[in-house]
């Protein structure tokens, strides 16, 4: 009785690795019209998911689409989740096939309020650990109140208080004034 051992290494498996493998034995009594080989039980290799975007950053303007998309490998195949500032939203998986799963997400008219912030990509398979990555939608400053010219009438020696609106992402990190186009201080 003669045993062999039989090793297959992968040396930084990645992707290729992950599939069904099985042990064929065979030896010279096959040739000699013997009863077929021996097939070990399968063995199944899994590969944790490996997600990449198509971009990490995306300079949105207002009204505008803007369209991210998500890859992932793995073995199984991955899942794909969106989410927009750590809430579960929908994408629309378009490829699904034995490694690679591609998902996109299409923001229609976007605004700084509605759209600006973190969108995550998450894939999950079978094996651990699972993966994900972020796109951060930007968006320039934007004063969006009051649309028109306003008039405002203020008696002599009454207060006076002006307001705008700004909407951006990330926030913005100063407002200036401008009075007869030249600078004012916010407290003046």
């Amino acid at each position: 009785k003669k045993q062999t051992i039989s090793n297959l290494k992968y040396t930084n498996a990645y992707l290729d690795a992950g599939g069904d493998y099985k042990c064929v034995a065979t030896n010279i009594l096959q040739k000699n019209g013997m009863p077929a080989n021996f097939t070990s039980p399968s063995t199944v290799v899994q590969v944790s998911p490996k997600v990449s975007v198509n971009s990490r950053q995306v300079d949105a303007v207002r009204g505008s689409s803007v369209h991210l998309t998500c890859t992932a490998t793995g073995y199984p195949t991955p899942d794909l989740t969106w989410k927009f500032n750590d809430k579960l939203m929908a994408g629309e998986v378009t490829q699904k096939n034995t490694t690679i799963s591609l998902s996109s997400l299409m923001l229609r008219s976007v605004t700084a309020i509605s759209h600006g912030g973190l969108y995550k990509c998450e894939a999950r398979n079978s094996a651990s650990p699972s993966d994900s990555a972020t796109i951060t939608v930007m968006f320039s400053p934007e004063v969006v109140a009051p649309p028109d010219p306003v008039s405002v009438g203020v008696d002599y020696l009454e207060d006076l208080t002006l307001s705008c609106t700004v909407s951006s992402y990330p926030a913005v990190n100063k407002v200036t004034w401008y009075r007869n186009s030249r600078e004012v201080s916010a407290s003046s």
